[in-house]
This record gives structure tokens, C-alpha cells and sequence, in this order.
């Protein structure tokens, strides 16, 4: 309850720590955890909720000496009211309230509803009362209702949802208080009587915020008149509760108290007081000993938590705590936080129990309900006696005997301890459990409502509870062995089914400690001959499987005898005795190994050695006769199974004559074999299980040797490549059992298309072999060494290939530009090559995209999804960049092989680890994958293009920006398209920023630049050009540049129609038109002057003698002398002319010539201009030439067709 004197502290000095109960999951009980900690000005409480009725939220405790201010909240808000101004000053504050309070208040129909005054009536009516009422939020000081409010027609019925108001009369002061859920004014409002003072005294609100829910009187007559029923009900009363709330309707709801005396209900009510909560607020918290108080909620909405997580909702009229109360519980089973505005009624529980002690005759009624919540509640049955006779289900509920626990022990209420040697059942709560058997670790569980333990008693054997502890107060059955043999004397038909009930319990627990679920088929997984069958088959054998328990010392299998059925080891340990039970000649058998698959499949008439129980071993069974009924139904498995049959039917028996006959034996003699198959057996592998492993450490007198019997094997190397396929009859990992090599030096595995079966020689068995006949075992050793320099050459030929094929094209691709050859070698280790004939699909759209795949050899196509052939990869290229960065996990077209193509598939999760090492790979990966999101945020290159529909927000132009590869070039710097560029398909170059110039030939070319690649319409440029001319690029300013390929623009046309694609092909066509154009005029120029180096010359041109033969000079001079002065009419002359070797008469150096001025005659100009060559387009000044003096102020002109043009 909260207190009168709720103040407000000031923390002057000190620290003070806010703390809070919480629950976690990992907790048996909820503990006090600190959440803050309050420093000097600290202020603790909130004005606008004082006297509210709301609890603090956090308790604080002083963590170092602290002097604080208290300030009664009373006293506070009677200082507020004289002094109007100091609460103006709050006012920002109290709007906020407002607000607060206006999202967080219920519902008005569920206010209504659940108030004393309209409870119980129609809802039709009540929900148009909600229709008519308004909210009216008010602020202290503020008049509720004055004293002249006495007139029907003026008058409105109030009720109270927040704060408080103080009822005041002339001369008197405050005379009483109205609280939350109180009508104000019902008297009056209804014509009963006339008012007292809480009817005609002045209302004043004493809270700095409230809240009141009013209905006009004219509009609720109105209602009346429209409901006839609810105005009957209206004018039957007679009187009201006066103006109080009354509590006694909400108790009367109470599941507890519906039978319970009025006398005891008026008691109880009379003890409830008001609680109030913020929303986000807990009202109780799940494992907190609270005291248990019940709760009625009045108004608003609460949610129900457990174990974090939000479980259901609850609204005006639930309660919870009712098994606090009655202390049927100690701690809290979930917790309680409000979701709005809520406001309680409150019960504790020691006014609950003096109202039950002022109330004898009523225990006997609460009693009785604490037993009947307790059977309906927790209404579990046994899960070990599930599906058994009536009788024996009777029985057991008739002779179990119940407990309840006190929490934190394994003693009942009384304070008896409980025996731990007995089957418990648990009905309510959770009890957690150590166990271990002797001299191994313990572990922990926590069993719940609905489970059971202890089962192993009933079958006489001993418990394995260490100990014992009830996590919260809860109520459990006990069954002991004694009890169990009494009930089976009276029932001795069931004593079989009973004991394979409790042991296919005590299977399903031990299959979960293995991570399987319960009844899954999964256990039957540990056997290779279901994991390649089909789910339905496996299904329909698990439900046909039978535990079996053995006794340390009991014989599971016996050498020579029959045996028909597979045993899967769940629990415990045994030993196979290869040459009797002698300990350097056995071998373990652990949890998860299988035995005696050869048995259910009928290929084995009797065991080849015992296996004995070590200690308390339980097995999952199957029989031959449940596994082919199973079988006939199913012929692929059927088919599945066939496959595995050989020529001789045993082939355990005879096994030594048949080994002889093979290669690897064929050199040794009949007794070395027939000593080395000395307790072998027969084992299975799915499709793909590794029947060894590389690397695996190897021991002579361990490590056994394979003989494949039936299906094909694979071995492979240490990054998969495939070395050989063995048949049946080839020997496996030979050299590691013979002890010869240390590790295995090779993977193989069972091969794709079906099951592989295999005879197991044990280690044991092939060292006493070759103890006793050496000259056998360095046959053996030789034909091991023979086989591992076979495995070295193809080591060295990977080797090789990595290093010559793979690594040169890593470091051509994009994402791995700039690597080192060490670290590209890394990524390019695990690497393995896969070859595609014609016509097959390398990959498919849609397919997970999680991957890049690189061609190494071929040639593959490029296809839509609706089957368009939108471009061709050719040796070199890559497929995938985007998935092997992260950035989107699908592919977005087939890729088929056109010819015989050879790939490579880098995972990026293989490429994430050897970059984990390289900080400058990491480096670069990262801020390539930034530079892609920020292109696809840009949508560049795309937007840069003259088109209005091409924007950021296209779809087309997000994918096409994260393929794009990004170019950027310092002035000056020069990109020239490799030669390999085509390996991908046609591709474009899309200037963004800057300016660069397309040149050909030698870069101080007069024909140079043929042209200024600009952004926009002008920044397309198709590299397929620049490849077949030999031209370049060369920026002029900084330059930011794209490379995108023609099939990736396809693709995202083809996925997702674009209306500016048409318009891209049209400026693709016009700028292919006017850069061919330019680039052939320019080519031709380059070919005359390349051809007129050839000839000799009989001349200088004009009288000027070149300094030099230097190509460059001369080819300035010409269009220096065209340029300048002869498309003006001027003809140069020099003082001195003479003829160098290789000279065409058109290419002069000005270097020491001597220039003279003379008009030139149309026909010396138009003979000239047949005979020069003539540039493609000019923009610029000219540099200097190296030994040539040019002027900076230059124009190029062109004379076309009579007139003359100038190009800039």
C-alpha cells in the first residue's frame, strides 16, 4: 500500500543505487540486480504522480554515505495549491502527462463496464455510454464541481480514473477525498436523494494531474429513452453506493470466492486498497517471494511473461496471484507488466488470512480448491506407462504417492526428506536434478510439469540422482520399487509391456542427450544404411524399433552364434573381444556405433567375435524380420539393399580364401591372411561418407584396413581432386594399418550412386599378423610405397596446375586485382576443378548464389530466365563476383557450357578464410564491397547517362550498378583495354566524372585526340572499338569511369522491362557510328605515314631537310605546314632542301629550316591537299614535340568539300 508520507528526495551528497528485481532464465529465483546509480541533484519521484497510488518502480539502497532531502508529498502539493505560480512553472511537465496518460489509459467502454455503476449491463448500452463521454483532463487547484451545481439540467456524472480530489466545505478545509474509481455526483445525477457533502461540497483536485471520464446528463436521458431495459434498470434503484467505489462486485468475479459467504467477502473487500502502474511498469516478477498478493485488474492491459517471453495479454476484470495467496506457491510463476495505464486492486496475504481466521467454516472451501487446482492444473500421466492397461494406469494412480515440495529442497511441507531411490513424476513446478554414475562427471537436468525420472528403479536398477532440488514449490508423485512389484502382483499380464515401456522412456531420454527428439527417426541415422534411404522408410523402421538393456558382464553378442538383428549403442560402453576377453585384444565399443548391420540385412550366419556389456548399456534394436516387413513396401530401398549382396552368401566365414585371391594378398601367404581377418566384420557407408580421412593419425594395432565387398569408391586428395575410383576388391588404407604411414595421406569416400559395403580388418588382428610372418608384411610395404609415389606425382601435377592455370587467373579477376601471387595461391589451395560437357548447366537461375565460379578452359553462354542467349564467357571469366562478396546470394542467369568447359567454384566462406590472416586482402574485399553498395545507392553508372527515367530507384539500374566496375584515373594516366578484356563479352566504358580523350597511336599524334569522352551523352564508350583499333584512353582531369558488360545491361532489361533500354541501344548505335568513323579516318592517316617510311626518298619536300628520321617530328611538320599557312593560301620555302633516307616528301622537320612567305595558287593547294594526309579531328593546342618547336596557339582545320571547318 502506499504510504501517506510518499515524499520526494533531493540526493544532496553520497551515491545512492537504484535497483530492481529481475528474472533470468538461468536463475532459480529472481534476484535484486542494480540498474542505476544516483549522484549529488539526483531527485527521486516524480511530481506529477505523487499520490497516485503508483509503487516506485526501483528500490535504492545508499552505496556510500548520503545526506538527501525528503519532502512529504502532502505537504508538497498543499504548497503547490496556495502557490499557483510555482505549479505554473511545471507546466511543461504536465503536458507531457497529459499525453502520456491519453495513449496509456484503457478503453472508455472497458472503464465503463468494469465499474460498479454500469457492471453487468447490456453492452450495447454501455458501449453508447462510451459514445458520450469525454475524458477532461484537469490540474491541482482546478474546481471539480462548485456549490452551485445543484440543478438537473447542469448537472454531470464523473468518474475518476487518475489522481485525486479533495472534497472542501466553507469554514472546514478538506472534510474527505475521492479516489481512482470512485462516481462523483451519482446522487444527484439519478434523483435519488439529496446530496451530502459528497454531493454538494466543493471538489477540488489535489493531485497535479487527474482524470475524469464525464457524461452530460441530457445526452444519457437520451440514452435512456433509446433503451428501454437499461432505463428500468436505471429507475429500479434506490440507492448508490454514496459516492464510494465499491469493491465488493470486483471480488465477486473470483474463482476462489464464488462459493465463499457475503460476510467473508465484505471482510475481504475492506482489506483491498488501490495499486497503480505506469506502463512498462512490472507488477509482479516471475520467481520473486513476494508475499503473494492477489491482484484485480480494474482498468487497462497487462501482459503475461515467462521466461522472457510474452505469453498473452490481460485486460479489466483478470486477476492473478491466487495461488500466492493461498500459499499453494512460493515464488511467482510468470511476470506481470503493464502494457497501459493500469489500475489495481490489491489483496495480501496476511489480510486474506485474518479475514479467513475471523472465518473458520470457509478453510475447509479453500481446501478443497487448492486440491482441485492442483488436478486440473496439472493433469499429467506418466510418460513411461503411456498406452497401458487401464488397470495398470489405475493402479498406479491409487498407489503413487503425491508430495508437495518446499522450494530449494528435496524435503515435503512437513519437512520430511523424500526418497531419491523412486520413479518421480512431476505435476507442478520444476525440480532440478545431478546425476552421474560412480566415477564419471555429473550433469545437470531440470525436469517439468509432464516428466519423469528415476524410472531405472522400477526395473530393480540403481538410481544415478546425485541429488535432488525443487526450483520452485511444486507437487510430484512417487513410485518406489516396492510399491511398483505390489501393483505388478496384482496385474502380472502387464509386468512385460510395463518393463519395456520404462525402458523405451529411458531411450528417449538418452536419444535426447544425443541430440536427437524425441521418437525421431533420426537415431536410426547412426547406421550409413538409413541415411541414404528415404524419410518414410526410415519413419516406419523407427516405429518398429526395440531397446534393450544390459546388465555390466551380460554377453550382447556371442561369438559363432546367430544373430538377426542391429543394435545402435545409446548408452554405456562394451568391449568386442577379438581373441578372447583378454584386454590388449579388445576393442571399444562407444554411444553411437552400430552393430551387426550384416545380420538384419541377412548376410551373416553367426557373430565373428563376443561383444560384452562394460557397465549399464542401453541399445536401440531393429530385427531382420521388422526391417524387410518394412522393406516390401518400399522397392527402392529394397533395390538399395540388393546391391549390397556378394557371390558367396557368409562372406565372414570364409573370408581369409577370398582375400587371398585378391591383389594386395595375392603375394602373401593363406596363413598371414586368414590371421590378419581374425574378428574382422562387416561395415556400411552412405553415398559420400568418408570411409577414411586425410590426415588421420594411425596406429599399428589400432587403425584398421577396408576391403571393398560391394559398390565403388572415390579416393581423393587434400582438396578434393579425385585420384581414382576403387572396385570391389581393392584394398583401402592399408598403410596406416600396416603402421607404415603415420597419417593417412588420402580421403575416400563411398561413392554418389548407392551404398558401399566393406570388410573391416582389425587393427589388433593385422599386428599379430605381421609380427608372425615379416617376410608377408614387406610385400605389403612395397605395395604401399608403390601406391604413395603414385599419389605424390599426382600431388606434384596440382601443384603445377595451381600455379600455372589457376593462381594467373585469379589475380585477372576484379575482386582479387592486386593480390599477391602468395596470397592468391591461398585462396586458389582448396580449389577443384570441374569439367561440363556440351550443353550442361554450370549453373542455374535462381540457384544460391553463395559463390564465383571461374573459367579456366571453354566456352559458356549466358541465359535468361524465359531462355534468351544474352552473351558468351570465354576462358578467363567470372561469374558471381556479387555472391562471393556478399551482396546479393542468387543467381540471375543460367550459364551452360557450349563446349567442354573446365571451372573452378570459390566459396566465400573457403575465400573468408584465407583472408582471415591478410589484413590488406580483408582491406580490400571490405572496401570493394563498400564501393559496390555506394555505386547501387548512386545508381551509377546509369543515372550519368542523358535519360530522365534512369534513376537511383530503378531496379534495372541497382542491379546494373552492382556489377559495374569501378575505374578511377589520375591526369595524364593512360588505360588501354588488355587483350583478354573480351573473355567476359562486349563491354562499356561510362565516363561519370571528369574528361578523358580516346587517342590511337603514339600519344603526341597530331590526330590525337580523336575524342573528349565527357559525362553524359558523350561519356559512352564501347570498348569492342578501342580492342580493334588499338586506341586508348588518356585522362585529361581526374577521372571517374565504369565498366559494365553488355550482359549484365541484358539481364536486367530481361528481369525487370526498362523503357529508357531502347534509348541506351539507340546512343550505343550513334556513338559505335561516329567513333568508327573517327577512329578509320585516323587509323588510315597512321597507315600512310607507316607506309611512306617505307619508301625511299628522292627529295625533300619543299627544300627542307629534316634533322632526323624521327617519325614523330616529321609527322608534325606536315600538319604543322597543313595547319598553319597552306589551307590559307601560303606555300613555306627554306633556304636549304635536301632528301633523307625513308623521307616521304610530305614529312619536313622545322628545326633549322628557314620559312619564307609566297602566295599559293588554287592549284598548288589543291595538289597539296591530294597529297598530305589529312587529320580526323583536332581539340586543343599541340604539345611540343621532342626536337620539334611548335606554336602554342594552334587551330586544327580540316578542308572539306571546298569549304573549310574547324573542329574544337
Amino acid at each position: 500500500m502506499v504510504d501517506d508520507d510518499e515524499c520526494l528526495m533531493i540526493i544532496q551528497s553520497g551515491v545512492v543505487e537504484a535497483s530492481k528485481l529481475i528474472c533470468l532464465n538461468s536463475d532459480f529465483e529472481a534476484t535484486d540486480r542494480v540498474i542505476a546509480c544516483l549522484h549529488s541533484g539526483a531527485m527521486i519521484g516524480d511530481v506529477c504522480f505523487l499520490q497516485s497510488f503508483i509503487p516506485r518502480p526501483a528500490s535504492l539502497r545508499v552505496k556510500e554515505e548520503a545526506e538527501m532531502v525528503s519532502i512529504p508529498a502532502k505537504k508538497f502539493l498543499d504548497v503547490l495549491a496556495r502557490y499557483p505560480g510555482v505549479f505554473a512553472s511545471l507546466g511543461g511537465r504536465v503536458k507531457d502527462m497529459n499525453n502520456i496518460l491519453q495513449k496509456s489509459l484503457g478503453r472508455t467502454q472497458e472503464t465503463l463496464e468494469f465499474s460498479s455503476l454500469f457492471h453487468g449491463m447490456d453492452p450495447n448500452f454501455v458501449r453508447a455510454v462510451a459514445t458520450i463521454s469525454e475524458r477532461k483532463f484537469v490540474t491541482l487547484g482546478e474546481m471539480v464541481r462548485g456549490e452551485d451545481e445543484n440543478t438537473h439540467e447542469t448537472s454531470v456524472l464523473r468518474l475518476l480514473e487518475f489522481g485525486l480530489v479533495r472534497v472542501e466545505e466553507r469554514g472546514a478545509g478538506c472534510v474527505a477525498q475521492v479516489n481512482v474509481g470512485t462516481w462523483i455526483g451519482e446522487r444527484l445525477f439519478f434523483n435519488l436523494q439529496k446530496a451530502t457533502h459528497a454531493g454538494s461540497g466543493l471538489l477540488r483536485v489535489g493531485t497535479p494531474v487527474a482524470v475524469l471520464l464525464c457524461i452530460p446528463r441530457s445526452a444519457f436521458q437520451a440514452l435512456l429513452n433509446a433503451h428501454p431495459q437499461a432505463a428500468k434498470a436505471i429507475a429500479a434503484r434506490s440507492t448508490t453506493d454514496a459516492g464510494r467505489e465499491v469493491r465488493d462486485h470486483h471480488l465477486s468475479k473470483l474463482a476462489i470466492l464464488q462459493t465463499c459467504s457475503r460476510s467473508l467477502i465484505d471482510s475481504i473487500a475492506s482489506s483491498l486498497h488501490r495499486r497503480s502502474f505506469k506502463p512498462g511498469q512490472t507488477i509482479i516478477v516471475q520467481k520473486c517471494d513476494d508475499g503473494g498478493s492477489l491482484f484485480i485488474l480494474v482498468s487497462g492491459h497487462a501482459e503475461v511473461v515467462i521466461n522472457g517471453i510474452a505469453k498473452k495479454e490481460l485486460g479489466p476484470g483478470a486477476s492473478f496471484g491466487e495461488l500466492g495467496t493461498l500459499g499453494l506457491v512460493r515464488s511467482r510463476a510468470a511476470t506481470i507488466c503493464a502494457v497501459s495505464y493500469c489500475a489495481c486492486m490489491e489483496l495480501e496475504r496476511p489480510m486474506f488470512m485474518q479475514a479467513l481466521e475471523n472465518h473458520p467454516s470457509e478453510k475447509q472451501h479453500f481446501e478443497a480448491f487448492a486440491k482441485q487446482h492442483v488436478a486440473d492444473a496439472q493433469d499429467h500421466e506418466w510418460p513411461i506407462f503411456t498406452d497401458m492397461p487401464e488397470k495398470l494406469l489405475y493402479f498406479l494412480n491409487l498407489h503413487a504417492r503425491r508430495e508437495n515440495v518446499q522450494q530449494g529442497t528435496w524435503s515435503n511441507l512437513a519437512g520430511e526428506p523424500l526418497p531419491v531411490n523412486a520413479a518421480v513424476l512431476v505435476t507442478q513446478g520444476e525440480i532440478a536434478r545431478a546425476r552421474g554414475d560412480k566415477g564419471k562427471a555429473v550433469t545437470h537436468e531440470v525436469y517439468r510439469a509432464g516428466e519423469c525420472f528415476g524410472e531405472e528403479v522400477l526395473l530393480g536398477l540403481p538410481s544415478n540422482s546425485c541429488e535432488l532440488q525443487s526450483r520452485t514449490v511444486c507437487e510430484v508423485q512417487l513410485i518406489t520399487k516396492e510399491i511398483f512389484e505390489k501393483i505388478l502382483r496384482d496385474i502380472p499380464d502387464a509386468r512385460q509391456e510395463a518393463a519395456e515401456g520404462i525402458k523405451r522412456e529411458m531411450a528417449f531420454k538418452v536419444e535426447s542427450t544425443l541430440g536427437i527428439a524425441r521418437g525421431s527417426p533420426d537415431v536410426l541415422l547412426f547406421s550409413a544404411l538409413f541415411r541414404a534411404c528415404s524419410l518414410e522408410f526410415v519413419q516406419k523402421a523407427r516405429a518398429a524399433c526395440e531397446p534393450r538393456l544390459y546388465q555390466p558382464g551380460e554377453v550382447v553378442l556371442e561369438r559363432g552364434a546367430s544373430e538377426d538383428r542391429m543394435f545402435i549403442l545409446l548408452r554405456g560402453k562394451c568391449l568386442q573381444e577379438i581373441d578372447g576377453p583378454v584386454e590388449d585384444r579388445t576393442v571399444k565399443v562407444k554411444p553411437r556405433m552400430v552393430l551387426a548391420e550384416s545380420g538384419m540385412l541377412g548376410f551373416l550366419t553367426s557373430y565373428p567375435y563376443t561383444v560384452r556389456a562394460q557397465g549399464l548399456c542401453l541399445f536401440q534394436t531393429l530385427s531382420k524380420e521388422c526391417f524387410r516387413g518394412v522393406l516390401v513396401n518400399h522397392p527402392r530401398e529394397s533395390h538399395l539393399m540388393s546391391s549390397l549382396r556378394c557371390e558367396e552368401p557368409d562372406l565372414v566365414s570364409n573370408v581369409a580364401h577370398r582375400l587371398h585371391k585378391y591383389d594386395l594378398f595375392s603375394h602373401t601367404s593363406l596363413q598371414f591372411v586368414t590371421m590378419a581377418c581374425k574378428g574382422s566384420d562387416e561395415v556400411y557407408f552412405a553415398p559420400e561418407d568418408e570411409i577414411i580421412t586425410r590426415g588421420q593419425v594411425c596406429r599399428l594395432g589400432e587403425t584398421p584396413m577396408y576391403v571393398l565387398i560391394a559398390g565403388n569408391a572415390t579416393v581423393k586428395l587434400e582438396f578434393g581432386d579425385d585420384l581414382a575410383v576403387l572396385k570391389p576388391g581393392a584394398t583401402i588404407g592399408e598403410g596406416g594399418s600396416l603402421g607404415i604411414a603415420s597419417v593417412r595421406s588420402a580421403t575416400v569416400k563411398a561413392w554418389k550412386d548407392g551404398l558401399v559395403r566393406c570388410l573391416r580388418l582389425q587393427g589388433l588382428s593385422l599386428q599379430r599378423a605381421c609380427g608372425e610372418f615379416p617376410e608377408d608384411y614387406d610385400a605389403l610395404a612395397d605395395h604401399f610405397r608403390k601406391r604413395a609415389q603414385a599419389n605424390a606425382a599426382f600431388e606434384l601435377a596440382r601443384k603445377a596446375w595451381l600455379d600455372e592455370v589457376v593462381v594467373p587467373a585469379l589475380l585477372k579477376c576484379r575482386v582479387f586485382r592486386g593480390f599477391s601471387s602468395k596470397l592468391a595461391h591461398k585462396i586458389a589451395q582448396p580449389l577443384v576443378k570441374t569439367t561440363y560437357a556440351a550443353g550442361k548447366n554450370i549453373c542455374l537461375v535462381g540457384d544460391r548464389a553463395e559463390s564465383m565460379i571461374l573459367l579456366l578452359e571453354g566456352e559458356a553462354e549466358i541465359v535468361t530466365k524465359q531462355g534468351e542467349v544474352v552473351g558468351r564467357l570465354f576462358s578467363g571469366a567470372s561469374i558471381g563476383e556479387v555472391g562471393l562478396l556478399g551482396l546479393f546470394c542468387w543467381r540471375t542467369a543460367t550459364i551452360r557450357a557450349v563446349i567442354k568447359t573446365t571451372v573452378v567454384v570459390l566459396e566465400a566462406s573457403e575465400v573468408k578464410r584465407a583472408l582471415k590472416n591478410s589484413p590488406g586482402g580483408s582491406q580490400a574485399f571490405a572496401k570493394l564491397e563498400e564501393e559496390r553498395r555506394s555505386q547501387v545507392s548512386r545508381g551509377v553508372p546509369m543515372t550519368s547517362l542523358p535519360f530522365d527515367d534512369c534513376t537511383a530507384e530503378d531496379v534495372a539500374v541497382r542491379a546494373i550498378a552492382l556489377h559495374a566496375d569501378r575505374i578511377l584515373l589520375a591526369p595524364n594516366q593512360p588505360w588501354t583495354v588488355p587483350p583478354d578484356s573480351a573473355m567476359g563479352g562486349p563491354h562499356y566504358w561510362i565516363v561519370v566524372r571528369g574528361r578523358a580523350a580516346l587517342v590511337m597511336g603514339p600519344g603526341e599524334h597530331p590526330v590525337n585526340p580523336i575524342f573528349t569522352f565527357r559525362p553524359g551523352s558523350g561519356g559512352l564508350c564501347p570498348e569492342q572499338l578501342c580492342l580493334q583499333s588499338g586506341a586508348r584512353i588518356h585522362a585529361l582531369t581526374p577521372l571517374e569511369a565504369f565498366r559494365i558488360s553488355r550482359s549484365d545491361l541484358l539481364l536486367a532489361d530481361r528481369s525487370v522491362p526498362t523503357r529508357w533500354f531502347k534509348r541506351f541501344e539507340k546512343l550505343e548505335r550513334d556513338v559505335w557510328k561516329h567513333l568508327s568513323a573517327k577512329l578509320m579516318s585516323a587509323k588510315a592517316v597512321l597507315d600512310m605515314a607507316r607506309r611512306e617510311l617505307e619508301m625511299k626518298s628522292q627529295g625533300p619536300l619543299f627544300g627542307i631537310r629534316p634533322p632526323s628520321n624521327d617519325i614523330i617530328s616529321r609527322l608534325a611538320l606536315v600538319n604543322k605546314l597543313r595547319r598553319s599557312d597552306l589551307v590559307k593560301g601560303h606555300e613555306y620555302r627554306s633556304s636549304t632542301t635536301s632528301t633523307l633516307p625513308g623521307l616521304p616528301p610530305a614529312v619536313l622537320s622545322l628545326e633549322d629550316a628557314r620559312v619564307e612567305e609566297r602566295p599559293v595558287s588554287s592549284c598548288t593547294r589543291q595538289r597539296l591537299d591530294n597529297k598530305l594526309p589529312r587529320p580526323l579531328s583536332q581539340s586543343g593546342p599541340l604539345r611540343s614535340l621532342p626536337g620539334v618547336a611548335v606554336p602554342h596557339r594552334v587551330q586544327s582545320e580540316t578542308i572539306l568539300k571546298g569549304r573549310r571547318e574547324v573542329d574544337m
